[in-house]
């Protein structure tokens, strides 16, 4: 009987520090969760998911990353709705970022998508890493699958068909994404007939990052696209 008792008491014990620790446990689960509550109404996060919003951030999944150079890849964003597009028009952005832990803030960077704006389900992202880039440095440290945060649109440029009867780029590296989403606009509206002249410069012929893409496109619209690459060095 004696022995009985004390394995109540064993029992009632363990139950009670089991109890506890649960307790423990959904409090700090409960604390977590308030916290990043509260986190996302400071930095105004909104709580759909792969919807586009000038006034709100919100979480973007990864559903493809593709290297393109030693320093840049091609990260693919996925949209909530597999009908929608992204949103935006021509000559504008989107920033993306992500939560600084350090000092609960969002740290962010604008870059312009390299997709058909008429895009459904999901857009492209062109990003180099730079070694001081805090953004890029994250974002290369993800994997498909993660997620980040994206607002927008931003940019004042305003782009009408047949404005100009030539229009010149310039661009260098990554600085290719603007120019190859007007690109797109332009030789994707049959009535634009702007022709154009892009010299495209790197540091050497395999830094051309979607070069293939680039040659498709003088290819199919040989009387309006005029490609010029230039390097700074020749790979041998």
């Amino acid at each position: 009987r004696k022995t009985r008792t004390k394995m109540n008491v064993y029992l009632f014990l363990g139950f009670v520090l089991f109890a506890y620790a649960a307790y423990v446990y959904i409090r700090k689960i409960e604390k977590a969760n308030q916290q990043e509550k509260n986190i996302r109404s400071v930095l105004n996060i909104g709580e759909s998911k792969g919807e586009l919003s000038a006034k709100k951030w919100r979480y973007f999944e990864i559903m493809r990353i593709i290297k393109l150079s030693h320093n840049v890849r091609l990260f693919r964003f996925k949209l909530n709705n597999p009908k929608s597009t992204l949103g935006i028009s021509a000559g504008k952005h989107i920033r993306v970022g992500y939560i600084n832990e350090a000092n609960n803030a969002v740290l962010a960077k604008t870059y312009t998508p390299t997709s058909k704006l008429d895009q459904r389900a999901w857009f492209d992202l062109v990003i180099k890493r730079y070694d001081t880039g805090g953004v890029s440095e994250h974002l290369f440290s993800l994997s498909e699958g993660d997620e980040v945060l994206c607002r927008g649109p931003t940019g004042k440029f305003k782009y009408a068909a047949n404005t100009w009867q030539t229009l010149g780029m310039i661009a260098g590296g990554t600085g290719l994404t603007p120019m190859l989403q007007l690109i797109r606009v332009i030789l994707g509206n049959q009535k634009d007939r702007t022709e154009i002249d892009f010299v495209f410069c790197n540091s050497t012929e395999d830094d051309i990052i979607l070069k293939d893409e680039l040659d498709q496109l003088e290819s199919e619209h040989p009387n309006q696209l005029r490609l010029h690459y230039v390097v700074s060095a020749v790979c041998i």
